[in-house]
């Protein structure tokens, strides 16, 4: 509830974005922590750097077949300026159309 305005609209987009791009069954697909096996590791391994290896994580894990879920997780957000910013959210989403596109 006291996430900034830009962030909600941002995970937003992206929950939806990657539930229709990549089938991808998470509603929060840009926290950071993920939690896998060696065995997937093999399968997940990403090129991405920065904010969208956890889109990229996510896209592997489901264009593997490999099972996951989510957690709920408690965010503190201290300062409104942290984190990834809407220019962050447009190279994301354009590394994830390359991703979708170019495999």
């Amino acid at each position: 509830k006291n996430m900034p305005f830009t962030m909600k609209m941002g995970n937003k987009f992206f929950h939806i974005f990657s539930k229709y791009i990549f089938r991808i069954k998470v509603k929060d697909t840009q926290t950071g922590y993920r939690v896998f096996t060696s065995e997937a590791y093999t399968k997940i391994r990403w090129k991405s750097a920065n904010y969208a290896v956890a889109s990229e994580i996510l896209i592997n894990a489901e264009t593997n077949g490999l099972n996951y879920s989510s957690e709920e997780i408690k965010t503190i957000y201290h300062e409104n300026q942290k984190g990834t910013t809407p220019i962050d959210g447009i190279k994301i989403a354009g590394k994830m159309l390359n991703l979708r596109f170019n495999k």
